[in-house]
């Protein structure tokens, strides 16, 4: 196995995290110094990502891959829950 397979693995396996809802999980796969921004805005920090999370629902599913060294670049469709209809 290379560094670059060690490498997605792990990334794999953060996704793993985040789709099983496994939050706890989730946030031992990354430094609590991480640093994330999206079409919504950008937070920093583990506990962030966390709530993020757990607040958004959301689903990646990762459908490209590329790898150098110690970057991980993946491409990914994101799914939301739907929203429940007002009563």
């Amino acid at each position: 196995m290379t560094d670059a397979d060690a490498h997605i693995r792990f990334v794999q396996a953060w996704h793993g995290a985040l789709n099983l809802g496994d939050l706890d999980r989730l946030v031992t796969l990354m430094h609590d110094d991480v640093a994330f921004a999206g079409p919504r805005g950008e937070g920093h920090g583990a506990a962030e990502v966390r709530e993020w999370a757990e607040r958004s629902g959301i689903r990646l599913e990762p459908d490209q891959w590329f790898a150098r060294d110690d970057w991980v670049v993946t491409s990914q469709r994101a799914r939301w829950p739907t929203p429940k209809p007002a009563a």
